[in-house]
C-alpha cells in the first residue's frame, strides 16, 4: 500500500541522525572488534530517544561488510509463539543467504546438513521456512522433501511426543538447534549481526533462549545488537528478568566483548541543528529551538510528533517566499506559543494529530490497535464485514474502500508497511489509538467481533479444508483465540454456551499448539482461560475430553514453569474424576515428578505406592536386602533364559499402564536410592524390567535395562549381567528410535567404564553424551554425564588444572539449567579438585570456598552431596599426610555406612571403589600407629583393613576391574609393612606400586604410593619424597605439595635435626619440581593407558 499528496513534508524529510556522534562511534568501534571478541553491545534510553534509528543507522551504513544481518522486535502485546520473534530474525539472515551465489550457498547448504540430524532439520524447516528453500536442491527429486525423509524416524518421534508429553527438555532442545543453526551460519565466511529490539518487553521463554546463545562460547563469529528502555528494565512485571540477563551476561565469558550505550534525549544545540537541517534555514531558528525544546526536552520522537502537528494544523508552513524567490518553512513564534502549552506531553500531541483525521480513518486506526503492533495487511478484509452497531455501519458506508484510508495512515505517520505486514511508527501511537476506543465495553465488543470472524472463516464447522490448511494457520489461530479471550465480557453477555464451550476448545488448541512451540507460559495461560470457560460441575460429564485434555496439559504447563501453586489441586481434580487410572496418569506423573524436584521424597514414594495399587501391581514399600537378592535372582533367571535377540524382538507393549508404571519408577530411582537404599532401588529395577518381559516393549523399556545395570553393579558387582543389561539399553534405544532418552542411556553404558575399559577412554565419551544430552532436551542426563566426567577425570590421572577450569564452566551451567540436585553431587568434586591445585584457602575445606558459595545459592538442604564431602576430605587429608583428619572422616563414614551401606561402597561407579581403597588406607595407617601393646585394637583395625583390601582384590580378580590394579598393588605393601617385612622385600613391593600407577597412568597413585614408602622406609625417605612431589606436581596437586614442604618444615623444627643440607636439599628439589612442572604435558595417551591397564591386570592374574 502505497500513496502520496498527504504526507508530511517536514518531519517525511529528516534523515540523518543528529547529536549521535560519540554513540555512532561507540556502536562502530564494538562491530569493529569482531573476530578477535564477541561484540555484545546493547542500547538503552527512554522512549522516542531515537535507540532503533540509532541501530539502524550503523547497520545501513555498514553495506559492502561481510555480514548477514537479522534484525527483530519484541512487542507489549505477548506472542504465543515466542520464537517467531528470534525466528524473524533468522528468516532474514537466511533471506540474505539465499541471494549470494549458488556455490555459496551449497557451502552453507552442507554445513547445515553436516551440523544437524535429518530430524532435527525437519523441525527446523517447519518452524523457518526459508531454512527448506535454501536446503532445496536443483533437482526437485531430491529437494527438502526427500531430505527430510532421511531423519523419518526423528521427526515421527517428534510428532509422537507432542501427542504424549510434554516437559522441560522441549525447550532446551530447541534453545540447542537455534545455538547450532547460529553456529552453522557464523562458520562459512560471514559474520552473523544479530540485533534485537525492545528488549524491556521480550518474554521469558525468549529470553532463555537469547540468553543460551549469547552465552555459547563456541558461537564466535556473531555480534549482538539489543537495545531497550533502560527506565524500565527494573521493577515491571513485562522484563522477566531483564537485568538479571544483562547481568549474567556481563559476568559471563563473554563480558570482553560487553558494551553499554545510553542513548538520551538531545542538547538544546543538537536540536538547533536538526531543525536547521530539516528548515534549509538559520532565520529565526534560535527562537524555535527554544519553543520545541521546552515542549519535548529534546525527545525525537516527540520533536517529529510535535512537527507534525503544527504542520498539520498549518501553523507551519511550506510556503513561496516572493522575497527569496523561493519556497521555505514559515512559522510565527508567538502564534506557536499561543496555540500550544508547554505541559503539552507526547500523548497529547498524538492525540491532537489523531483528531485531524476523518472518523472513517480514526475507526480503522481503532481496530488497528485491537490486532496489535504488527499485523498481516490481510486482516483488514474483516473491516470490510457490517458488525458494528447503527453509528458505525453509517460510517462503515465507504468502508469497502479502506485502502485508502490506510495509505493515509501511512503518509501521515502512523503506520509503516514491511513486508506485507503493517505496524504502527512507534508505540506511543498504538497506545493513543487503543484510546480511540470508548470504554472497556465497547472494547470487548470489537475484539470479539474480531474473533468471531476469524472464527468462521478459519475454524468454524463446514470451513473450507484449505483454509484451516493455509500458511499462516497457527497465527491466525493465536490471534482468534487472543481476540475472542480479549471480548470474554461481550461473550458471556451473550449468555450462548455454545460461544463459550467453542471458545473453550479454541484455547485447548492453543494451548497445545503453543506447547509445541516450548511457550509453555502461553500454554498455560490458555488453558486456564479454557477451564474457566467449562461448567465446574457439569463438564466432566458433558465434556469430558475436552475437560481431560485442558485441566491435563495445565498441569504439565504448570511444572514445566515453576508455576506450582495450583499443580497438586489441580491434580487431584483429574485423579478425582478421571474415568480410569489410564486417564490420569500424565497427571500422576507430573506430580511425581513434582514432588521428587522438590525433594519431599517421602510424598514421592507414598504417591507411588498409591498409583501402583491403583494399577494394580505389587511393589514392596520398604523391601530387605534378603528380599532385594530374591528378586534380583528371579530377574536375572528370566534374562538368562532369553537372548538379546529375544528381548529385542519382545511385542510391542498394549498396555499404557504398565509402560507408566515403568516410567514412574525410572524417574524415582535415585530418590527411592536415597531413602531406602539399594535394597528399594534394586527391587524397584527387577520390577521394571519384569513388567517389560511381561508385557513387552514400551518407550520405558531402556530405562528399565538401564537402571537394573547400575542397581545391580552398585551393591552385588554383577559386572557382567550389568554390562549385558547396559548394552541392552543402548540397543534399545536405537530399536525404538528413542531420540530423547539416548543420553540418559549412554550415561547408564558409561558406568561400565568402572570395571572393563580405562577411565581416561570415557573422557570424549561422556563429553559427546553431554553433547547429546543438549541436543535432544535431556538436560537432566546431559548434566549427570558431566558428572561422570568430573569423576573419570579426576581419577584416571590426568593433570587437575584442565579439569579445574572445566568444572567450574559446568556448574555454572548446572544452576543456569535448574539442575540443583546434581550441581551439589558435583561441587564436591569441583571444591576437591581447586583444593588440590593450590586454588583455595585452604587445602583441607572441603565445605568453603565455591563450595559454600553455591550451596547458599542452591538452598543446601545440608545433606544432599554430605557423603561425598567426606570422601573427597578423606583422600586429601591422606595426600597430606594428616592422619588426624584422615581417621575422623573415615569414622564419620563408617556411621553413615551403618545406615546406607552404599556410603561408603557403590559398585555402579569408579569412586564407590576408590573410597573402600582409601578405607583400607587409613585403617593400615591406623595399625601401623598403634601402640603394639594395645593387641585388641590391632586386631580390630587389621580386620577393617582386610576387609577392604578383600573388596578390591576381589573387583580386580573376580570381577575384572582394569582400573583398580594398582592401588591394589599398594595394598598388598602396605600389609607387607603391617606383617613386619622390611628391606629390600617392602621396597620392592612399594616400587611394583610406584611403576604399575605410573604407567597405566594413575599419577595420584603413584604419588601416593611413593609417600607412603617415605614413611615405610625411613632410608630411603628423601628419595620417595621427590617421587611423591613429582607425581603430585604432574597431577596438578600443587597444593598438595605446598601443605607437605610446610608440615615437613614444622616437623624438623620441632625436632631439633633442621639441617642446613637438608634445607638445600629441599629446596634444590622445589626448583627441579618448577623447571619439572613447566613440561609436564596436560594431557596422557588414553591408548597407552588402556594397554598398561590391561598389562596391570594380567600381572596379577
Amino acid at each position: 500500500m502505497s500513496g502520496s499528496g498527504n504526507k508530511r513534508q517536514l518531519t517525511g524529510s529528516i534523515r540523518n541522525i543528529y547529536g549521535r556522534d560519540q554513540e555512532i562511534q561507540i556502536l562502530s568501534q564494538g562491530l569493529d572488534q569482531i573476530g578477535t571478541t564477541v561484540p555484545l553491545i546493547f542500547v538503552g534510553g527512554k522512549s522516542g530517544t531515537g535507540k532503533s534509528a540509532l541501530i539502524e543507522h550503523v547497520l545501513k551504513s555498514s553495506k559492502g561488510q561481510a555480514w548477514l544481518i537479522g534484525t527483530c522486535k519484541f512487542e507489549q502485546a505477548p506472542n504465543p509463539n515466542p520464537h517467531g520473534v528470534l525466528l524473524t530474525a533468522l528468516g532474514k539472515i537466511i533471506r540474505d543467504i539465499l541471494q549470494l551465489h549458488p556455490g555459496s550457498r551449497g557451502l552453507y547448504r552442507k554445513k547445515l546438513v553436516d551440523a544437524f540430524q535429518a530430524g532435527e532439520l525437519s523441525h527446523l524447516t517447519e518452524l523457518l521456512p526459508e531454512l527448506g528453500e535454501l536446503l532445496e536442491t536443483k533437482n526437485k527429486k531430491t529437494s527438502i522433501k526427500s531430505l527430510l525423509k532421511q531423519g523419518g524416524r526423528a521427526f515421527s518421534i517428534r510428532k509422537l511426543k507432542q501427542n504424549s508429553y510434554h516437559s522441560r527438555g522441549d525447550l532446551e532442545r530447541f534453545k540447542f538447534s537455534m545455538r547450532l543453526l547460529l553456529r552453522t551460519l557464523a562458520s562459512v565466511d560471514k559474520t552473523v549481526i544479530l540485533s534485537c529490539d525492545d528488549l524491556h518487553w521480550i518474554d521469558k521463554t525468549s529470553l532463555d533462549v537469547l540468553q543460551a546463545i549469547l552465552l555459547d562460547n563456541e558461537l564466535r563469529n556473531l555480534a549482538f545488537i539489543g537495545s531497550f528502555r533502560d527506565d524500565e528494565v527494573d521493577g515491571t512485571e513485562n522484563t522477566h528478568g531483564l537485568s538479571n540477563f544483562l547481568e549474567a551476561v556481563k559476568s559471563s565469558s563473554r563480558a570482553a566483548g560487553c558494551r553499554h550505550i545510553s542513548v538520551n534525549s538531545l542538547p538544546v544545540t543538537d536540536v538547533q541543528s536538526l531543525l536547521e537541517a530539516v528548515l534549509k534555514t538559520a532565520d529565526g531558528i534560535e527562537a524555535l529551538t527554544e519553543f520545541v525544546y521546552q515542549r519535548t526536552g529534546g525527545n525525537v520522537f516527540y520533536i517529529k510528533q510535535l512537527l507534525d502537528s503544527l504542520e498539520a494544523r498549518k501553523l507551519m508552513q511550506y510556503t513561496y517566499s516572493s522575497t527569496l524567490s523561493m519556497l521555505q518553512w514559515t512559522w510565527n513564534i508567538e502564534s506557536l506559543k499561543s496555540k500550544t502549552t508547554v505541559s503539552q506531553d507526547v500523548a497529547e500531541i498524538i492525540k491532537a494529530n489523531i483528531d485531524l483525521l476523518s472518523d472513517n480513518q480514526r475507526l480503522i486506526l481503532a481496530r488497528c490497535a485491537c490486532l496489535g503492533f504488527r499485523f498481516h495487511q490481510r486482516y483488514l478484509e474483516i473491516f470490510e464485514q457490517n458488525n458494528g452497531n447503527e453509528e458505525e455501519k453509517q460510517i462503515e458506508t465507504s468502508i469497502q474502500d479502506y485502502t485508502e484510508d490506510v495509505n493515509v495512515l501511512i503518509e501521515a505517520g502512523m503506520l509503516e508497511e514491511v513486508d506485507e505486514m503493517l505496524k504502527f511508527s512507534h508505540d506511543s501511537i498504538l497506545e493513543a489509538a487503543l484510546l480511540l476506543i470508548a470504554n472497556d465495553a465497547e472494547r470487548s465488543q470489537l475484539h470479539f467481533q474480531i474473533g468471531h470472524e476469524l472464527y468462521n472463516r478459519h475454524f468454524a464447522p463446514g470451513v473450507d479444508a484449505s483454509m484451516k490448511e493455509q500458511e499462516h494457520t497457527d497465527q491466525i489461530l493465536f490471534l482468534c483465540v487472543d481476540q475472542l479471550n480479549s471480548g470474554i465480557d461481550a461473550i458471556c453477555l451473550c449468555d450462548e454456551r455454545g460461544i463459550q464451550l467453542s471458545l473453550a476448545e479454541l484455547n485447548f488448541q492453543a494451548a497445545k499448539k503453543a506447547a509445541e512451540f516450548s511457550s509453555f507460559d502461553h500454554a498455560m495461560v490458555y488453558a486456564k482461560n479454557g477451564i474457566e470457560l467449562l461448567e465446574k460441575e457439569s463438564c466432566w460429564k458433558e465434556n469430558y475430553d475436552l475437560a481431560l485434555g485442558m485441566h491435563t496439559i495445565f498441569v504439565q504447563m504448570s511444572f514445566c514453569t515453576g508455576s506450582n501453586d495450583m499443580l497438586e489441586q489441580m491434580v487431584g481434580v483429574i485423579t478425582s474424576n478421571s474415568k480410569n487410572v489410564v486417564d490420569s496418569t500424565k497427571a500422576w506423573l507430573v506430580l511425581i515428578e513434582y514432588l521428587g524436584f522438590g525433594n519431599r521424597f517421602e510424598e514421592m514414594l507414598q504417591t507411588i505406592l498409591h498409583v501402583f495399587e491403583l494399577a494394580g501391581e505389587e511393589l514392596a514399600p520398604d523391601p530387605t536386602m534378603e528380599y532385594a537378592r530374591t528378586k534380583f535372582e528371579q530377574t536375572a533367571a528370566k534374562l538368562n533364559k532369553l537372548t538379546d535377540d529375544d528381548i529385542l524382538n519382545l511385542p510391542t507393549s498394549d498396555d499404557p499402564l504398565k509402560e507408566f508404571c515403568i516410567r514412574v519408577l525410572g524417574s524415582a530411582h535415585s530418590p527411592v536410592n536415597h531413602l531406602k537404599g539399594p535394597r528399594a532401588q534394586i527391587t524397584y529395577a527387577c520390577k521394571m524390567v519384569d513388567l517389560t518381559l511381561e508385557h513387552g516393549l514400551g518407550r520405558s523399556s531402556a530405562d528399565a535395562f538401564s537402571v537394573f545395570s547400575s542397581s545391580i553393579l552398585s551393591e552385588f558387582y554383577e559386572t557382567r549381567l550389568a554390562a549385558r543389561a547396559g548394552a541392552l539399553t543402548l540397543k534399545l534405544t536405537e530399536k525404538l528410535h528413542l531420540t530423547e532418552r539416548a543420553a540418559s542411556a549412554r550415561v547408564c553404558a558409561a558406568n561400565q567404564f568402572t570395571w572393563h575399559k580405562p577411565l581416561s577412554l570415557s573422557l570424549d565419551y561422556l563429553m559427546e553424551t553431554y553433547q547429546m544430552g543438549l541436543r535432544s532436551g535431556e538436560v537432566g542426563a546431559a548434566c549427570l554425564s558431566i558428572v561422570a566426567y568430573g569423576f573419570s577425570f579426576y581419577y584416571c590421572g590426568l593433570n587437575l588444572m584442565p579439569l579445574a577450569k572445566d568444572l567450574g564452566q559446568f556448574i555454572v551451567k548446572m544452576h543456569y539449567y535448574g539442575q540443583t540436585s546434581t550441581l551439589l553431587f558435583a561441587l564436591s568434586n569441583y571444591q576437591c579438585v581447586l583444593n588440590l591445585t593450590g586454588q583455595s584457602d585452604s587445602v583441607l575445606d572441603i565445605g568453603g570456598g565455591e563450595s559454600q558459595k553455591w550451596r547458599k545459592i542452591a538452598n543446601w538442604n545440608g545433606k544432599t552431596g554430605g557423603q561425598s564431602d567426606l570422601s573427597y576430605l578423606l583422600q586429601i587429608a591422606i595426600f597430606c599426610r594428616n592422619k588426624k583428619i584422615a581417621v575422623e572422616t573415615k569414622e564419620k563414614l563408617l556411621v553413615s555406612d551403618k545406615v546406607n551401606s552404599s556410603a561408603v561402597v557403590n559398585g555402579a561407579y569408579y569412586f564407590g571403589l576408590a573410597r573402600a581403597f582409601y578405607m583400607g588406607i587409613v585403617s593400615y595407617w591406623q595399625y601401623h600407629t598403634c601402640s603394639k601393646l594395645n593387641l585388641a585394637r590391632r586386631q580390630k583395625l587389621l580386620g577393617e583393613a582386610k576387609k577392604f583390601h578383600d573388596m578390591v582384590r576381589s573387583w580386580v580378580v573376580e570381577h575384572g576391574s582394569i582400573n583398580l590394579p594398582q592401588k591394589l598393588f599398594i595394598l598388598e605393601a602396605e600389609q607387607l609393612r603391617a606383617q613386619g617385612v622390611k628391606g629390600a622385600d617392602l621396597k620392592a613391593a612399594y616400587e611394583k606400586a610406584i611403576v604399575a600407577s605410573t604407567k597405566s597412568g594413575f599419577t595420584q597413585d603413584a604419588a601416593l604410593a611413593a609417600h607412603l614408602a617415605s614413611e615405610a622406609i625411613p632410608k630411603e625417605r628423601e628419595n620417595f619424597l621427590q617421587q611423591a612431589r613429582s607425581s603430585y606436581l604432574r597431577w596438578g596437586a600443587t597444593g598438595v605439595v605446598q601443605y607437605i614442604d610446610r608440615d615437613l618444615v614444622v616437623e624438623d623444627q620441632s625436632s631439633g635435626e633442621m639441617e642446613e643440607s637438608s634445607f638445600r636439599a629441599r629446596r634444590r628439589f622445589s626448583e627441579a619440581m618448577l623447571r619439572e612442572e613447566a613440561a609436564i604435558p596436560l594431557q596422557t595417551n588414553p591408548e597407552k593407558l588402556h594397554i598398561a591397564n590391561r598389562d596391570n591386570r594380567n600381572s596379577i592374574s
